[in-house]
């Protein structure tokens, strides 16, 4: 049995672990544990914890999840108040939050998952236990958001319409935003097979990416003329960086809008920017000042 496997066994038996656990189970040193783990971690064989025990992530296989409550203690006073809440309540909705609370649960991602939901035109952020089902999360954000329940609930926060829509384009509510459509790698390029005509505001973007060297690699038509949702690749000194984009035609932004663009964001592991037509509310600029400084914003 090679050193890789005996760590994942050992990880099966006792984990979550730290990599010095793992280096005494093999008799190896922490640098080499450590590489070993990250490339376990690599292969998607186990997962690593936000939780840091004397500054190391934990690391542990599927199906361990629940074993991270025993690590409580590392977490700060703000993060346990947040902790409880969630454990409690299930899902909380990120604009009825105080923003100590909302910088919290941004914190603990091991237990608090972001949930993208959109319900009467309007995106919302939702926070769920991370051992909460899918069919009971949507269940429980029907209720807040005052809809009704069909008898048999989904899997996932998606929902089946209950009537025909007028186009094509339209979302049902609790509907993630889940089209992708990919586009050539070329950069940049001048046509895109997703542009359309009768969309300006996908095609101002476009033009706007084009001017500043942008590459878009996924593109997600949200609501025509309105709103949409980029994986778009940006310059730099060290090679392009790609970055969440969300690009909105609205002439003031809330904080639902920085919170939710957060959120998708996080659950895409990657930098968050936003792009908008208009300008900020006076409580959105203090909240993107403070607890959504990660968020860019640009006005186009």
């Amino acid at each position: 049995m090679d050193n890789l496997t005996s760590i994942l066994e050992f990880i099966k038996i006792r984990g979550p672990i730290i990599p010095i656990q793992a280096a005494k189970e093999i008799g190896t040193n922490i640098l080499m544990a450590s590489a070993m783990l990250s490339e376990l971690s690599a292969k998607g064989s186990v997962k690593v914890s936000s939780i840091k025990v004397g500054g190391t992530p934990l690391y542990y296989t599927p199906g361990q999840e629940i074993k991270l409550q025993s690590y409580l203690k590392y977490l700060n006073d703000k993060q346990k108040v947040a902790y409880e809440k969630l454990k409690q309540q299930k899902i909380l909705l990120d604009t009825k939050l105080e923003p100590v609370m909302r910088q919290a649960l941004r914190q603990i991602k091991d237990f608090a998952k972001p949930l993208e939901v959109t319900s009467n035109q309007e995106t919302s952020l939702f926070w769920k236990w991370y051992l909460l089902p899918n069919d009971e999360a949507t269940r429980i954000i029907k209720n807040k958001l005052g809809m009704k329940s069909t008898k048999k609930t989904p899997s996932t926060p998606k929902t089946t319409p209950s009537s025909p829509p007028k186009q094509k384009s339209q979302k049902t509510p609790l509907e993630k935003i889940s089209q992708k459509k990919e586009i050539k790698k070329h950069s940049p390029p001048k046509t895109h097979p997703f542009q359309s005509p009768q969309d300006t505001f996908v095609e101002q973007m476009l033009k706007y990416f084009s001017k500043n060297n942008i590459r878009v690699v996924e593109h997600n038509l949200v609501r025509k003329n309105s709103e949409s949702d980029f994986i778009v690749e940006i310059p730099s000194a060290l090679g392009g960086i790609k970055y969440y984009c969300k690009a909105k035609n609205k002439k003031f932004l809330n904080e639902g809008d920085l919170s939710s663009t957060y959120g998708k964001s996080q659950l895409k592991k990657l930098p968050a920017l936003l792009l908008t037509t208009g300008k900020l509310s006076k409580k959105a600029q203090l909240s993107a000042d403070t607890e959504f400084h990660q968020v860019k914003i640009i006005q186009v």
